[in-house]
């Protein structure tokens, strides 16, 4: 379907190499001696998978004056000669049929001309437009690059350097003229080139496209999640309703913020590698599946913890701000004696007196109320350093939509905002920052959790960037609570929620707010900054073989480099999950102690549950040709791209002017036989006109499926 590029006249075929080739071309050396015929019309349609080798095109070239046509994508040649040109693919042992078309080689011809001069105008345009954005970003970047398509302001020979601005301005204005003058041209072209084309192709009607996600188990709350939140989840999630993993995953990231660097977990029983629980989680679905409802029912039994908190700072503030009247006063008298002291010259008295100020001063710092945070939800790196110095346990940012926050650090004067949350991701190192306003910072412990939602769309985006070798820092690989669950059909739902199961997981989020990890089991050791546990002996066995099956028999079978990166940080992963689910069953059981097998158990189903997510997230960018053809066969069969759609081959680098039913018929029909290898991109006028408004690929991977009826 799509209109060739005349210098490009090649087949979309590779040549056979080996001994078949050899063979067809003795049997095509007997061949080119005889005489060639005129010209007509009829077309070679090969069979799937059939390729024709170097000789067997001269062949068809010389010998029967078979000529390939871009508009039929196959070989057009004589139909007085159809006979001796069926007898040679025979001969050859080609499968491949003739079929007549009706075809004027004269406007063909002239076809390929203006085909020739578009392409020319197309490089230019491109090169022409790379060029006005390059200077006028370099000329100002804080101005918009449309500001210079206008003709600047006249020169003012009596102002400072405004010769270099009027020089520059005026360079960026005709480079502008010219791009318009090159795509009228383009668009007079277009319409020529539409107009010599009056084929008459059937088209069939085009067979539907599916895609063929790839398959997560089920999320069992009642395997996966101790009591009480294996029945909260399920209540919560029923009543929305949405799936049950949205509500696990926020309610666990939020517990993993509320620990935080105050313990943390010895997966060895001898090395002193350890792990704190702060985790990264995303939810995955596309909008009005409830990911926002879902983490604000989970992050309820927090904001109580955040109530508490407030009520006691401001008590505290009270208490302080009469306590701050008087030792202001106290502070007054003191300098009042100095000055005294300093001027009678008692040295004694003086040296005496300014160590009790200097004591004073320092009481007064440390009574200064700090208000207890548990989480953000917008802040600037710098203002979160502040928050995590005077919470060093740790701080939970919370985003609706994680787009947001990541587009957020490719801001210009923001590139330091990425480093700085992926530092708060290992949760245990300490963070010094100095700047001119702020001084000196130093955060203790640098301990970032982080949840929020995000659309497949956005995530896809996210993944192309990251495939990207110098793009890949590592940031995405870092969610590894990322879920993508199967969209479920809303239905009616209303019943009484069930009080008691949420005040039991309320009671365990304020236990954990307030405990003392060495008063549970927890070991102080003097190599190690924040108090630990550890496994069990049979937790260990668990730990040890589920490690030893990932690190010596997954990883190395992986051929995914993004998942493998992924899998690789699933240590971490597994240790925080098991201390999180080992603290819940302390509350509820009233015990403490090491963790045991049942909490570890429980992290290899999670572990286990989580790949397979991270599969179909990381699926999508696989995906991605899949995915685009399903949206446009959308557009096209709801009539939402008329006339002027256009469709960039960049196989052919050219692109085709779509203004017909026929022709929108006829793409849908390119998307399913060229599925094997085609990319392309559309938009409303070509490149240089504006942003294009989407791209497309299709990759060898695409599944087209037809209709049965």
């Amino acid at each position: 379907m799509p209109i060739s590029h005349p210098q490009e006249k090649k087949d979309a075929v590779r040549p056979m190499d080996g001994k078949d080739q050899k063979t067809n071309s003795t049997k095509e050396e007997s061949i080119l001696n005889s005489t060639k015929t005129q010209y007509n019309a009829f077309k070679i349609v090969k069979a799937k998978g059939v390729i024709f080798t170097q000789s067997t095109k001269n062949a068809l070239k010389q010998i029967f004056g078979c000529r390939f046509n871009y508009c039929y994508d196959a070989y057009v040649g004589p139909i007085a000669k159809k006979n001796d040109v069926q007898e040679f693919l025979n001969q050859l042992k080609i499968d491949a049929t003739l079929s007549d078309v009706c075809f004027d080689f004269e406007k063909n011809q002239k076809i390929d001309g203006l085909e020739t001069r578009l392409n020319i105008i197309e490089q230019n345009i491109q090169k022409l437009f790379e060029e006005f954005i390059v200077l006028a970003e370099r000329y100002d970047p804080t101005r918009s690059y449309h500001d210079f398509q206008t003709e600047p302001a006249s020169h003012n020979p009596n102002q400072s350097n405004d010769d270099i601005r009027f020089q520059v301005e005026w360079d960026l204005y005709q480079r502008f003229i010219n791009l318009r003058d090159l795509e009228k041209e383009r668009e007079n072209l277009r319409v020529s080139i539409n107009l010599h084309i009056q084929e008459e192709i059937g088209w069939h009607d085009p067979n539907p496209i599916y895609a063929l996600p790839i398959d997560v188990p089920e999320f069992l709350p009642k395997q996966m999640l101790p009591y009480p939140f294996d029945e909260w989840v399920l209540d919560e999630a029923y009543r929305m309703p949405c799936p049950p993993d949205y509500v696990a995953i926020a309610s666990i990231v939020s517990l993993g913020g509320i620990i935080g660097a105050r313990c943390g977990i010895k997966p060895k029983a001898f090395d002193n590698w350890i792990v704190v629980p702060n985790l990264w989680g995303g939810l995955v679905g596309v909008p009005s599946t409830k990911k926002s409802p879902a983490i604000s029912v989970a992050l309820k039994p927090l904001e109580k913890l955040i109530h508490i908190a407030t009520e006691k700072y401001q008590k505290a503030i009270e208490t302080y701000s009469v306590k701050k009247t008087i030792n202001t006063a106290q502070k007054e008298a003191l300098e009042i004696r100095i000055k005294k002291a300093a001027k009678d010259q008692n040295l004694g008295e003086l040296e005496t007196l300014a160590a009790e100020l200097k004591e004073h001063e320092f009481k007064m710092q440390l009574q200064t109320p700090i208000l207890k945070r548990y989480k953000t939800n917008d802040t600037t790196i710098e203002k979160l350093g502040e928050l995590l110095r005077d919470n060093p346990s740790g701080m939970l940012v919370v985003r609706d939509e994680l787009i947001g926050l990541l587009a957020s650090w490719e801001k210009e004067g923001r590139e330091g905002d990425r480093a700085f949350y992926l530092e708060g991701w290992n949760g245990y190192s300490s963070f010094d920052t100095d700047r001119i306003q702020r001084g000196n910072i130093n955060i203790p412990n640098i301990c970032i959790s982080l949840l929020g939602g995000i659309q497949p769309d956005k995530l896809l985006a996210l993944l192309i960037q990251t495939s990207k070798a110098l793009s890949n820092d590592g940031m995405l690989q870092r969610f590894q609570l990322l879920v993508y669950p199967n969209h479920n059909l809303w239905e009616w739902r209303d019943r009484i929620p069930n009080k008691e199961i949420r005040a039991q997981v309320d009671f365990v989020f304020q236990k954990i707010g307030e405990f003392n990890p060495l008063d549970w089991g927890a070991i102080s050791s003097s190599d190690v900054k924040i108090p630990y546990f550890q496994l069990d002996q049979e937790a260990q066995v668990i730990f040890i073989d589920w490690i030893s099956t990932l690190r010596l028999k997954k990883l190395p079978q992986e051929d995914n480099p993004l998942i493998l990166q992924h899998l690789e940080k699933y240590d971490k992963l597994f240790a925080s999950l098991a201390l999180i689910f080992h603290l819940i069953t302390c509350i509820v059981n009233d015990s403490k102690g090491p963790i045991n097998a049942v909490s570890a158990k429980k992290a290899v189903e999670w572990c286990g549950y989580l790949e397979a997510h991270a599969r179909r997230c990381y699926g999508l960018l696989a995906d991605d040709g899949l995915h685009s053809a399903l949206a446009l066969c959308e557009k096209l069969r709801k009539g939402k791209l008329k006339e002027g759609f256009t469709v960039r081959d960049v196989r052919r680098n050219q692109w085709t002017y779509l203004t017909s039913d026929d022709s929108i018929k006829s793409a849908l029909n390119w998307l399913e036989e060229e599925k094997w290898l085609r990319s392309y991109e559309t938009g409303g006028d070509g490149p240089g006109k504006g942003p294009r408004t989407c791209r497309y690929k299709i990759n060898p991977k695409v599944f087209l499926h037809k209709s049965d009826g």
